[in-house]
Formats: structure tokens, sequence, C-alpha cells
């Protein structure tokens, strides 16, 4: 669907020039000021895959409101206008000849009240502009019927910003009926029905449902089964979560609102679905403001489960936020997109955010600060951007891909002559260092060993680094054994990387890598010297953990790198 376009006109707040989609992900995020828009896009999105609400309740300042949905077209669509034995008319060839030569072009069809699908000239400026102006419409018209919009006649489930979870008389669940409202009406009485329905599954309640709470919740919560009990007082129905920590039921009433918000997320995504019949592939969610509520270590793992479901079912998801952390855990996801939107005072614009400096324009919209990074679960302290390349592709390998940047760690970067004015003593009781617990109290400190020879001491800086750290059980240092961290690179490596015929010798201990690369093949030193960041971007395509493993140390220091951080993440 990332092909797909899907942008409005006089829709809600957006004006004259049409706002919206250039692209549908499988992960769509929607970030802006409260009264920006953002609802506005989630209903653009409904509209289209349900065609409801009406159209016309949808227009802005009292114009009738037009959904544009580009697309390309495809074979099927084209041999149902285009007859392939059918010639001549206002057609300058074969007119399956003709179609044929459309296929895979884009077109824009426009939208409007009561599902009318129309083609605007205005708005395709290269589709049959040959042919004479009443053929092309009438065929424009056609394909219009029959092009693909991939969001179409799916199954949209909505989550409200205000939303919640309380105590319901039972009541008979059916197609006919919502089972689940975008409030979270009706959430009691759906797991009622699958635990006392015969009809329904209920291990998708006391395993499924269970499981996936679980997964979101890690240690902090050891969640063994969900009940429902009723008030023969009210005759109504409550939720209760066995918790093994605390030893007794709790009732849902008596819970957080964070734990709500994740109870409606999964029933949606959960038992939804199983009710209805529909594999997940079929539903469009879109969940309002998520981090409401929710400590950042949660949010993190909410969205890392989102995550997994939507790549494992291909559900497409719509997601509205004021979170930096959503920014932080998405903003590097190839799945994902962030859209930004503004309101100027008179109309909505939606803008898509790719670079990093647009990204910092979307925190500066939202009023965050650095200090955030206060709430990453830890830290890792490298020289530059070229070990950061290393270390996230090594975390990646040795963690079996579970451990993710940005969700369960994140980087800062020093630079080597900051490292003088790091400190790890109690914040404080420092002055003018900088204190690396101020920062993040968990944190790995990455640095060179830089040592020439055997027996050369590390400098004075790394070696009081090592003393302050040493027996913080959260917090470690990782000097490297070789002088710089490109010593860890096998020769194997340099081989696939270069198209070497043979595999070169392995880089000494003490070697710089600018002499090591010189001795491979010319002048490579100097051209890894130019943009180590666009070598290291490189060479981590061709690391497999089994052959690096025989470098040095690095096996060690990765093993407990990645004990460190599954340990801030309560991993087991």
């Amino acid at each position: 669907m990332i092909d797909v376009e899907i942008k409005a006109r006089h829709f809600r707040c957006f004006g004259e020039e049409p706002q919206g989609f250039n692209a549908i992900y499988p992960i769509n995020v929607i970030i802006g000021k409260n009264n920006s828009g953002k609802s506005a896009l989630l209903q653009l999105v409904q509209y289209v895959t349900t065609n409801l609400p009406s159209l016309n309740t949808l227009g802005y300042n009292r114009q009738s409101p037009t959904v544009l949905i580009k697309n390309k077209l495809t074979q099927a669509s084209i041999e149902k206008v285009f007859s392939g034995s059918s010639s001549g008319g206002n057609l300058p060839s074969n007119h399956g000849l003709y179609g044929a030569g459309l296929i895979g072009k884009e077109m824009t069809i426009r939208l409007q009240d009561g599902n009318v699908r129309s083609f605007a000239p205005i708005d395709n400026p290269s589709i049959m502009q040959e042919i004479v102006e009443s053929e092309r419409q009438t065929r424009g018209n056609s394909l219009a019927q029959y092009m693909q919009i991939p969001l179409k006649d799916k199954m949209f489930r909505m989550l409200s910003a205000e939303r919640d979870v309380n105590k319901e008389p039972f009541s008979s669940i059916s197609q006919e009926n919502e089972i689940l409202e975008s409030s979270g009406r009706g959430a009691t009485n759906l797991i009622v029905n699958f635990l006392n329905n015969k009809s329904l599954p209920e291990g998708k309640v006391e395993v499924e449902l269970l499981q996936a709470l679980q997964e979101i919740y890690g240690s902090d919560a050891d969640f063994t089964r969900i009940q429902t009990q009723v008030d023969t007082r009210t005759d109504k129905y409550e939720i209760y979560l066995e918790e093994k920590k605390k030893g007794d039921r709790i009732a849902l009433s008596d819970s957080g609102s964070s734990l709500k918000t994740v109870l409606l997320v999964l029933l949606n995504i959960v038992l939804v679905p199983a009710f209805n019949g529909k594999d997940m592939s079929n539903y469009v969610f879109a969940f309002e403001e998520l981090e409401n509520n929710l400590h950042p270590a949660l949010q993190r793992r909410l969205l890392s489960y989102l995550m997994r479901v939507a790549r494992e079912t291909q559900c497409t998801l719509f997601l509205t936020t004021h979170s930096n952390v959503v920014i932080d855990v998405l903003s590097h996801q190839d799945d994902a997109q962030i859209l930004h939107v503004k309101h100027d005072g008179e109309k909505s614009t939606v803008e898509s955010v790719s670079t990093h400096i647009e990204k910092t324009y979307v925190l500066d919209d939202l009023d965050f600060r650095a200090s955030d990074v206060l709430q990453a679960n830890g830290v890792i302290w490298v020289e530059g951007p070229s070990d950061r390349i290393y270390l996230k592709k090594w975390i990646e390998l040795w963690s079996d891909g579970l451990l993710e940047e940005d969700i369960h760690y994140q980087f800062v970067f020093y630079g080597g002559s900051v490292r003088k004015h790091l400190s790890a003593d109690d914040p404080d009781d420092v002055d003018s260092a900088i204190s690396v617990f101020r920062i993040n109290r968990n944190a790995v400190i990455v640095m060179d060993s830089d040592r020439s020879k055997k027996g050369q001491n590390l400098e004075s800086s790394k070696t009081s680094l090592i003393k302050e750290i040493k027996g913080i059980g959260s917090s470690s240092t990782f000097v490297t054994q070789g002088r710089d961290i490109e010593n860890y690179i096998n020769p194997e490596v340099i081989q696939n990387h270069y198209n070497l015929e043979n595999i070169p010798r392995a880089i000494d201990q003490y070697e710089t890598f600018e002499d090591y690369l010189d001795s491979v093949e010319k002048d490579r030193g100097k051209t890894f010297s130019n943009n180590k960041v666009l070598f290291a971007d490189r060479i981590v395509e061709h690391f497999e953990k089994e052959s690096l493993s025989r470098m040095f140390d690095i096996n060690k220091r990765m093993n407990e790198v990645v004990d460190l951080i599954k340990g801030w993440n309560k991993i087991d």
C-alpha cells in the first residue's frame, strides 16, 4: 500500500490544497499539537475504508469536500475498460493494446458523497491526454469504478483518546451491533461473552490475551488469569486480573488508566478479529494518544508489540501522538512513517517527516526538551557515529535481533576530547565534569584503548572512568582490546567487502586500521580515513557473529553489553 496516495480538499480543517498521505505504510504516526488536525486524518482514513460518515458532513468552510485517491492502474482494471477485441473510434490503436500501455501508470480519482467515483482531467495531466476530451472523460470514469483502493472495505477499528473500561451488564453480542466502541464501551461485556459463550474461543482471553498483556508489561507485572465477576446488587460485571506478585485478584476499576489502555488495545487486536472471523490483514487500526498515563518504558514495550503485530499479520496501524517516545522508537523503522500536522489558524497542513532536522522541528513544536533522554532505559556512550553503527549491529547479532535502538537503549555521543570531562561520581558531587549518571543511571561507556604496543597504559581519564563505574551493577565500561574499535573486524568481512580473491591476514592487535587496509590493498586506508561513517555503514552488512567472535575479546564484551541491556529492560 505504500504506493497509494490518499488526500482531501475542503475536508474538516483542510482547505483548497489537498492534504493527507503521500503513501500508506504499515505503521503511520500522526504528530501535532492539540486541534491541529490529527483526528481529521483519521476520519479521512475511516471514510476511505468504510465510506462513513457521510462525506458532506465533513466539509470545510461550507464547501463540498472531495477525497482524492492516486494509485497505479492494474491489468485487471484496464481489461474491464479496454477490450482487446475492439478497434477504431476515438482511440489511436487496438483498444486492448492502447490500454496495455496504461498498466502501471498512476491515476487520480475523486470520491464524493455517496461513494461516487469520477475522473478529473485536471488531476491527471499525463493520463490519456492524446485522445479526445469526451472519450478521455468516459474512459477515465470507467477506470475510476474499477481502480483498486487498498483500504476500501477493510475493517476500521478506532480507539479514542477519551476512553475507559467500566462495569457493564451482560448482553449477548452479535455481528449486527457494535461489540466494542471507540470509547471503550463494551469492553467488559466482550470479555464476559468470550469466557461464557461456548461458540466463542475462551482461549483467546485465557491464553492469547493474557500472553500479550504479559509481553507488554514484562517483569513489571506477572498476570496469571483474567476473570469477570458479577455484582448481584447492580447486575453488572467487572474485569479482574490475578497477579502473582500481589497474590490476589485486582479489580480493573482499582487499576490505573494505563492498564485499561493496554487492555483496550489488546481487545481490538486479539478479540475483535476472532469474533468477526476476519484475518488481521483485513484490519485498519486507528489508536489515539496511547501514551496517555503510560510510563515511557511501558510505551516502548507497547510500541514494540504493535510493530511485531503489524509485521506478522500485515494489518495497518495509524497512531496519533504527542509522545517523543513514539518518535524515538518509530522514526528509524523502514515500515513506518511520521506525519507532522500543523494549523496556521485558518487551515491544517500535513508534512512527511524524514530528515533529522525535520524531526527536531517536530520536537520543538511539541515543546519537548533534550533532557527527555533521562527516560531512556539505558544509554551507550560512544565516541562518534561510526562506533554507533558497529555497536548497533553487534547488539543485534549478539541478542539474536531481540534488542533494538530507541526501544531498549539509546546512544549518546561524547567525542574523544569530551571523555576527559566525563565522570561517574555521584552527580551531586560533580561540579565542572559531565556526570554520566545525571544523563542516565544505566550506562555503557565504549572507549578505544588507543594502545600502540603491548604493555602501554591507558590514558588517565579512561582509567578514572573505569574505577568510578566499577561495582555499579547497571553500568559498565567497554575498552577495546585492540587499538581501535575497527580492530574487531575480521578478515572474512574485509574479503567480502572488497570482493578479494583470497582472505587477507587478520589485523594486529596494536595496528592502525588505516595501515592494515593499506597492506590489504593500496590506498584503502586513505579512503577509510576520509569517510569512516560511510565505511562502517557499508561493512556491517557483512558481519556474522560466528566469525566476529574469534576477534580478541569481542564475544565476552558483547555478551556483557547484551546482558546489561536486558537488565535495564527487565528481560530474562
